[in-house]
Protein backbone atom coordinates (compact mmCIF):
# COMPACT_ATOMS: atom_id res chain seq x y z
CA UNK A 1 0.00 0.00 0.00
CA UNK A 2 1.49 3.35 -1.12
CA UNK A 3 1.01 6.67 0.52
CA UNK A 4 -0.86 9.04 -1.81
CA UNK A 5 0.42 12.51 -2.66
CA UNK A 6 -2.28 13.98 -0.40
CA UNK A 7 -1.27 11.76 2.52
CA UNK A 8 2.37 12.76 2.11
CA UNK A 9 1.40 16.45 1.93
CA UNK A 10 -0.82 16.22 5.03
CA UNK A 11 1.91 14.47 6.99
CA UNK A 12 4.40 17.20 6.10
CA UNK A 13 1.82 19.91 6.92
CA UNK A 14 1.15 18.38 10.35
CA UNK A 15 4.88 18.24 10.98
CA UNK A 16 5.20 21.97 10.18
CA UNK A 17 2.03 23.33 11.80
CA UNK A 18 2.04 21.71 15.25
CA UNK A 19 5.36 23.14 16.42
CA UNK A 20 5.53 25.88 19.09
CA UNK A 21 7.64 27.94 16.68
CA UNK A 22 4.89 27.90 14.04
CA UNK A 23 2.26 28.91 16.61
CA UNK A 24 4.37 31.79 17.96
CA UNK A 25 5.27 33.10 14.51
CA UNK A 26 1.68 32.76 13.28
CA UNK A 27 0.21 34.58 16.27
CA UNK A 28 2.87 37.27 16.01
CA UNK A 29 2.15 37.91 12.33
CA UNK A 30 -1.59 37.94 12.99
CA UNK A 31 -1.09 40.41 15.85
CA UNK A 32 0.96 42.79 13.71
CA UNK A 33 -1.63 42.66 10.92
CA UNK A 34 -4.49 43.16 13.38
CA UNK A 35 -2.83 46.26 14.84
CA UNK A 36 -1.91 47.64 11.43
CA UNK A 37 -5.26 46.84 9.85
CA UNK A 38 -4.23 46.68 6.17
CA UNK A 39 -6.76 46.52 3.31
CA UNK A 40 -9.14 48.77 5.24
CA UNK A 41 -9.71 46.20 7.99
CA UNK A 42 -8.69 48.86 10.53
CA UNK A 43 -11.81 50.87 9.63
CA UNK A 44 -14.15 47.96 8.96
CA UNK A 45 -13.48 45.76 12.01
CA UNK A 46 -12.92 46.28 15.72
CA UNK A 47 -9.79 44.82 17.32
CA UNK A 48 -11.08 41.37 18.34
CA UNK A 49 -12.78 40.52 15.00
CA UNK A 50 -9.79 42.00 13.20
CA UNK A 51 -7.40 39.72 15.06
CA UNK A 52 -9.66 36.72 14.35
CA UNK A 53 -9.76 37.70 10.66
CA UNK A 54 -5.99 37.91 10.32
CA UNK A 55 -5.33 34.84 12.50
CA UNK A 56 -7.55 32.78 10.20
CA UNK A 57 -5.94 34.37 7.16
CA UNK A 58 -2.42 33.50 8.30
CA UNK A 59 -3.20 29.96 9.49
CA UNK A 60 -5.36 28.86 6.57
CA UNK A 61 -3.33 30.41 3.76
CA UNK A 62 -0.14 28.91 5.23
CA UNK A 63 -1.87 25.52 5.40
CA UNK A 64 -3.16 25.79 1.84
CA UNK A 65 0.34 26.63 0.63
CA UNK A 66 1.94 23.75 2.54
CA UNK A 67 -0.59 21.16 1.38
CA UNK A 68 -0.72 22.38 -2.23
CA UNK A 69 3.06 22.45 -2.48
CA UNK A 70 3.29 19.03 -0.86
CA UNK A 71 0.85 17.51 -3.36
CA UNK A 72 2.69 19.02 -6.34
CA UNK A 73 6.15 17.95 -5.16
CA UNK A 74 5.00 14.45 -4.19
CA UNK A 75 3.35 14.01 -7.61
CA UNK A 76 5.82 15.66 -10.00
CA UNK A 77 9.20 15.65 -8.22
CA UNK A 78 11.75 14.10 -10.57
CA UNK A 79 9.45 14.50 -13.59
CA UNK A 80 10.14 18.16 -14.30
CA UNK A 81 12.52 20.92 -13.23
CA UNK A 82 12.32 22.85 -9.98
CA UNK A 83 11.02 26.11 -11.47
CA UNK A 84 8.13 24.28 -13.14
CA UNK A 85 7.30 22.77 -9.75
CA UNK A 86 7.31 26.25 -8.20
CA UNK A 87 4.85 27.51 -10.84
CA UNK A 88 2.59 24.48 -10.40
CA UNK A 89 2.66 24.73 -6.60
CA UNK A 90 2.05 28.49 -6.68
CA UNK A 91 -0.83 28.11 -9.12
CA UNK A 92 -2.54 25.40 -7.08
CA UNK A 93 -2.01 27.42 -3.91
CA UNK A 94 -3.61 30.49 -5.49
CA UNK A 95 -6.79 28.57 -6.31
CA UNK A 96 -7.28 27.47 -2.70
CA UNK A 97 -6.29 30.85 -1.27
CA UNK A 98 -8.64 32.73 -3.62
CA UNK A 99 -11.61 30.60 -2.59
CA UNK A 100 -10.77 31.06 1.09
CA UNK A 101 -10.21 34.82 0.85
CA UNK A 102 -13.53 35.30 -0.96
CA UNK A 103 -15.35 33.31 1.71
CA UNK A 104 -13.55 35.08 4.58
CA UNK A 105 -14.31 38.53 3.18
CA UNK A 106 -17.94 37.60 2.71
CA UNK A 107 -18.26 36.42 6.32
CA UNK A 108 -16.29 39.19 8.05
CA UNK A 109 -16.71 42.14 5.67
CA UNK A 110 -19.88 41.25 3.77
CA UNK A 111 -17.92 41.88 0.58
CA UNK A 112 -17.89 39.96 -2.72
CA UNK A 113 -15.86 41.49 -5.57
CA UNK A 114 -17.07 41.58 -9.14
CA UNK A 115 -15.75 42.71 -12.49
CA UNK A 116 -12.31 44.34 -12.44
CA UNK A 117 -12.07 44.05 -8.65
CA UNK A 118 -12.44 40.26 -8.87
CA UNK A 119 -9.83 40.06 -11.65
CA UNK A 120 -7.40 42.20 -9.65
CA UNK A 121 -7.90 40.08 -6.54
CA UNK A 122 -7.34 36.78 -8.36
CA UNK A 123 -4.28 38.03 -10.26
CA UNK A 124 -2.76 39.49 -7.09
CA UNK A 125 -3.24 36.25 -5.17
CA UNK A 126 -1.72 34.26 -8.06
CA UNK A 127 1.35 36.53 -8.22
CA UNK A 128 1.84 36.49 -4.44
CA UNK A 129 1.39 32.70 -4.25
CA UNK A 130 4.04 32.06 -6.91
CA UNK A 131 6.41 34.59 -5.34
CA UNK A 132 6.05 33.13 -1.83
CA UNK A 133 6.47 29.59 -3.19
CA UNK A 134 9.66 30.63 -5.01
CA UNK A 135 11.08 32.37 -1.94
CA UNK A 136 10.29 29.33 0.20
CA UNK A 137 12.05 27.04 -2.26
CA UNK A 138 15.13 29.28 -2.41
CA UNK A 139 15.33 29.35 1.41
CA UNK A 140 14.95 25.56 1.50
CA UNK A 141 17.78 25.15 -1.00
CA UNK A 142 20.05 27.44 1.04
CA UNK A 143 19.25 25.43 4.18
CA UNK A 144 19.89 22.17 2.32
CA UNK A 145 22.85 22.51 -0.07
CA UNK A 146 22.22 18.98 -1.39
CA UNK A 147 19.25 20.33 -3.33
CA UNK A 148 19.99 22.72 -6.20
CA UNK A 149 17.01 24.61 -7.61
CA UNK A 150 18.89 25.18 -10.87
CA UNK A 151 19.82 21.54 -11.28
CA UNK A 152 17.74 19.72 -13.88
CA UNK A 153 18.15 16.55 -11.84
CA UNK A 154 15.58 16.99 -9.13
CA UNK A 155 15.91 15.16 -5.80
CA UNK A 156 14.49 11.62 -5.97
CA UNK A 157 10.72 11.49 -5.32
CA UNK A 158 11.23 8.88 -2.58
CA UNK A 159 12.69 11.63 -0.36
CA UNK A 160 9.27 13.34 -0.28
CA UNK A 161 8.12 10.45 1.89
CA UNK A 162 10.58 11.54 4.60
CA UNK A 163 10.13 14.38 7.05
CA UNK A 164 11.83 17.54 5.84
CA UNK A 165 14.79 17.54 8.23
CA UNK A 166 15.71 13.95 7.25
CA UNK A 167 15.93 14.55 3.51
CA UNK A 168 19.42 14.36 2.09
CA UNK A 169 21.55 12.21 -0.17
CA UNK A 170 19.80 8.87 -0.65
CA UNK A 171 21.84 6.02 0.85
CA UNK A 172 19.74 2.86 0.86
CA UNK A 173 16.28 1.26 0.96
CA UNK A 174 15.62 -1.74 3.22
CA UNK A 175 12.57 -3.96 3.62
CA UNK A 176 11.19 -4.44 7.14
CA UNK A 177 8.06 -6.62 7.10
CA UNK A 178 5.60 -4.67 4.92
CA UNK A 179 7.55 -1.43 5.30
CA UNK A 180 10.54 0.14 3.60
CA UNK A 181 13.18 1.97 5.61
CA UNK A 182 14.48 4.97 3.64
CA UNK A 183 17.97 6.00 4.67
CA UNK A 184 19.54 9.32 3.76
CA UNK A 185 22.70 10.89 5.14
CA UNK A 186 20.45 13.05 7.37
CA UNK A 187 18.30 10.32 8.91
CA UNK A 188 15.83 7.50 8.35
CA UNK A 189 12.07 7.12 7.93
CA UNK A 190 9.85 4.05 7.53
CA UNK A 191 6.96 4.01 5.04
CA UNK A 192 4.32 1.43 4.20
CA UNK A 193 5.10 0.30 0.64
CA UNK A 194 6.81 -2.40 -1.40
CA UNK A 195 10.51 -2.28 -2.16
CA UNK A 196 9.83 -2.51 -5.89
CA UNK A 197 7.61 0.57 -5.74
CA UNK A 198 10.18 2.43 -3.64
CA UNK A 199 12.92 1.67 -6.17
CA UNK A 200 10.76 3.25 -8.89
CA UNK A 201 10.99 6.52 -6.95
CA UNK A 202 14.78 6.81 -6.67
CA UNK A 203 14.84 9.07 -9.74
CA UNK A 204 18.29 9.63 -11.27
CA UNK A 205 20.19 8.13 -8.33
CA UNK A 206 22.41 5.33 -9.66
CA UNK A 207 21.71 2.28 -7.55
CA UNK A 208 21.48 -1.49 -7.36
CA UNK A 209 19.19 -3.98 -5.69
CA UNK A 210 21.85 -6.16 -4.06
CA UNK A 211 19.55 -8.37 -2.02
CA UNK A 212 15.85 -9.17 -2.00
CA UNK A 213 15.57 -6.81 0.99
CA UNK A 214 18.10 -4.11 0.07
CA UNK A 215 18.71 -1.43 -2.56
CA UNK A 216 21.79 0.81 -2.35
CA UNK A 217 23.02 3.99 -4.01
CA UNK A 218 26.27 3.05 -5.76
CA UNK A 219 27.88 6.40 -5.03
CA UNK A 220 27.38 5.88 -1.28
CA UNK A 221 29.30 2.58 -1.11
CA UNK A 222 32.46 3.20 0.93
CA UNK A 223 34.00 -0.27 0.75
CA UNK A 224 33.25 -3.92 0.01
CA UNK A 225 34.45 -7.03 1.79
CA UNK A 226 33.92 -10.62 0.72
CA UNK A 227 32.51 -13.24 3.09
CA UNK A 228 32.56 -16.69 1.46
CA UNK A 229 30.03 -16.63 -1.38
CA UNK A 230 28.58 -13.21 -0.63
CA UNK A 231 29.74 -9.67 0.05
CA UNK A 232 29.15 -6.98 2.66
CA UNK A 233 28.84 -3.31 1.71
CA UNK A 234 29.98 -0.55 4.04
CA UNK A 235 27.92 2.52 3.24
CA UNK A 236 28.82 6.17 3.73
CA UNK A 237 26.53 6.17 6.78
CA UNK A 238 24.46 3.62 8.66
CA UNK A 239 24.76 -0.16 9.04
CA UNK A 240 26.48 -2.47 6.56
CA UNK A 241 24.35 -4.14 3.87
CA UNK A 242 24.70 -7.76 2.67
CA UNK A 243 24.93 -8.69 -1.00
CA UNK A 244 23.48 -12.06 -2.02
CA UNK A 245 25.57 -14.36 -4.21
CA UNK A 246 23.22 -13.97 -7.16
CA UNK A 247 23.73 -10.20 -7.11
CA UNK A 248 27.55 -10.20 -7.06
CA UNK A 249 27.69 -9.83 -10.87
CA UNK A 250 25.80 -6.53 -10.54
CA UNK A 251 28.59 -5.17 -8.34
CA UNK A 252 31.21 -6.29 -10.86
CA UNK A 253 29.33 -4.68 -13.74
CA UNK A 254 29.04 -1.46 -11.70
CA UNK A 255 32.82 -1.48 -11.10
CA UNK A 256 32.47 -1.99 -7.35
CA UNK A 257 34.05 -5.47 -7.41
CA UNK A 258 36.96 -6.58 -9.64
CA UNK A 259 35.86 -8.62 -12.66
Amino acid sequence: MENTALQIALREWRHQIVTPKAAIVGMGVAGVLALGGPFETLDLLTLAPRFAYWALMVAVTFSIGQISGGIVYATFQGKTNQWSLVLLAGGLTSIGVTIFVLALNLVFLDYWPSGRAAINLCSTILAVSIMVTAITKVLEVRANPDTDIQDAKAPPPILNRMTLEKRGRLIALTVEDHYVRIRSHKGEDVVLMRLGDAIKEVGDVRGLQVHRSHWVAVGEISSVRREKDRAILRMSTGPDIPVSRSNLPKLRDAGVLPK
